[in-house]
């Protein structure tokens, strides 16, 4: 006969019986330390909005080159829009064209989509 076909069930039970415990330990720490860097993530990028929104309404008033609409969109849909929104009521920056605020808020209302989607699905 020939040992091929005989699969080792020794070390399938051995894997399965270890493969659980691990599984769910690295299920929690993986998902927490998801959540710690995504936490992170969104904070840095929030202090980055802040100040490019703040460097923004300083050239405004000084007459200085501007930075691009579009480069603060992208700073807040790739999370920073919680800084944004602080920056932009703090200094009463970009409140008043209703384009850049529709978009801003579209980009808000992605990022929380996104977020919760994650959390339903137990990414973070």
């Amino acid at each position: 006969m020939e040992m091929s076909h005989i699969p080792n069930h020794r070390s399938v039970a051995i894997s399965n019986a270890t493969r659980q415990p691990i599984t769910w330990a690295g299920f929690f720490l993986a998902g927490g330390i998801a959540v710690i860097v995504v936490l992170v993530w969104c904070l840095l990028l929030s202090a980055t909005s802040y100040f490019v929104y703040w460097w923004d309404k300083q050239a405004a008033t000084h007459g200085r080159w501007r930075v691009a609409e579009t480069t603060l969109h992208v700073i807040d849909f790739l999370g920073g829009w919680p800084g944004g929104w602080a920056a932009r009521r703090r200094f009463r920056h970009k409140t008043r064209k209703p384009r850049f605020v529709w978009v801003f808020w579209t980009v808000a209302a992605a990022n929380v989509v996104a977020f919760s989607y994650l959390l339903i699905q137990g990414w973070l």
